[in-house]
């Protein structure tokens, strides 16, 4: 974790607990770093500090939780610059609650492990509840 993230979970954990000044606070105190003239773009607060997590955090492994997190979903397209094997197109990556979010429980664990069941044990598999 770098500051930059602490100071953005900070701003959107004191937003979302009523501490809006506190909140503003922090992303003015990121954003003075990054650009001393910037403004605010989003309507609302929460989005702009999401946009700047993605700015920030272009390219690290944790955006995978923040699209979690806040219920997104993503998508790909070939017009974003993704290769066609990479598209994802008969996945439902725009549904958040979809299972294939999970990652199931290797069957090695339950081979080595008498106490572990795979008929009660295991992680949803497929994409849907269905």
């Amino acid at each position: 974790m770098r500051a930059e993230e602490m100071l953005l979970i900070k701003a959107e954990a004191a937003y979302k607990a009523g501490a809006t000044a506190e909140g503003e606070a922090a992303l003015k105190k990121l954003m003075d770093q990054r650009d001393p003239a910037w403004k605010q773009t989003c309507m609302t607060f929460e989005d702009e500090v999401w946009l700047q997590r993605r700015i920030e955090l272009w390219g690290e492994f944790g955006r995978i939780y923040d699209i979690r997190r806040l219920k997104q979903g993503f998508r790909r397209t070939t017009e974003m610059g993704w290769p066609t094997d990479a598209l994802l197109n008969n996945r439902p990556t725009d549904d958040p609650e979809s299972f294939m979010w999970v990652l199931t429980i290797p069957q090695s664990e339950f081979d080595g492990n008498v106490n572990m069941d795979p008929t009660v044990d295991q992680n949803p598999v497929g994409d849907t509840k269905e």
